[in-house]
């Protein structure tokens, strides 16, 4: 189901693969991220890795923040990266909000997910991109 030509099938079969909560399902979502130029998919695939303990995620997610086709994938890439925490999407993050300027979505993801980056790292009163 995962590579159906048809993209509501497969954009369904990601979202469930990220209810398994697996690191062995990463493959796939990454595999779905860079083979496909359905929307759909990719931001279902996005949205997965949020649940995927594995270390690569962040760097899936920080290469989705500078796709040029989708709007929605680098907006959800910022908000995953959010949810995460990692303090190590500061930079990428604040990369993005400059390069797509211009894409209001975007930039209010990269934001809300600099202000949860914070908080997570327990500095809810400074703005990340100007901390470091």
């Amino acid at each position: 189901a995962c590579e159906s030509g048809n993209e509501a099938v497969r954009a369904a079969a990601i979202q469930a693969l990220s209810m398994f909560q697996d690191p062995r399902v990463f493959n796939t979502l990454v595999s779905a991220i860079k083979s496909t130029n359905l929307s759909e998919v990719r931001h279902s695939a996005i949205s997965a890795l949020g649940n995927v303990d594995d270390q690569r995620v962040q760097g899936v997610l920080i290469a989705a923040l500078k796709d040029t086709g989708f709007y929605n994938v680098r907006s959800l890439a910022a908000s995953v990266l959010g949810e995460i925490g990692d303090s190590r999407a500061v930079a990428a993050l604040n990369l993005a909000k400059k390069e797509f300027y211009f894409d209001r979505n975007t930039v209010e993801a990269a934001d809300t997910a600099l202000r949860k980056i914070n908080i997570r790292n327990g500095r809810p009163g400074k703005r990340a991109d100007r901390d470091r």
